[in-house]
């Protein structure tokens, strides 16, 4: 590939990653990166570092919206601690279930986040012994 065609493949691929991480459909994607979806599906199918590139840049924007409703979480608890005082009895309810399944889920996911870093401290452990039982040592995956 000469570099003018490199060039326009890796502005395109920029333009298709920011797309998917997005959350834009394959169609949507490549309206605004110039190509076909058939050119984005084929990318998805047989480029491991465009998908790897697709997920990292996807994750980059959960974590940085998690942030964000993060930081008016506080202010969220107060407007629900309110609508738990409010006049009509169908509010108070709604207030009540969204609190509920709120903390339920949060627990949960607190839980979950718990056990993947005890799985992950053992196979790391593991992974460590396996080393060091072949010869190699001071390695991780």
């Amino acid at each position: 590939m000469n570099s003018e065609a490199e060039e326009r493949r890796t502005h395109e691929d920029e333009i298709l990653i920011s797309a998917l991480a997005a959350g834009r459909t394959d169609a949507q994607a490549s309206a605004l990166a110039g190509c076909s979806a058939r050119t984005v599906r084929r990318r998805r199918s047989e480029d491991p570092e465009f998908r790897r590139q697709v997920s990292a840049l996807r994750a980059e924007r959960v974590q940085s919206l998690t942030g964000q409703l993060l930081s008016h979480g506080e202010r969220a608890i107060e407007v629900l601690a309110a609508a738990l005082e409010d006049d009509d009895p169908r509010i108070r309810l709604s207030a009540v279930r969204l609190m509920l399944t709120s903390s339920e889920r949060l627990h949960r996911t607190t839980e979950l986040e718990g056990q993947l870093d005890e799985a992950l401290a053992r196979t790391e452990a593991a992974v460590r012994q396996i080393g060091a039982s072949v010869g190699i040592e001071g390695q991780s995956p």
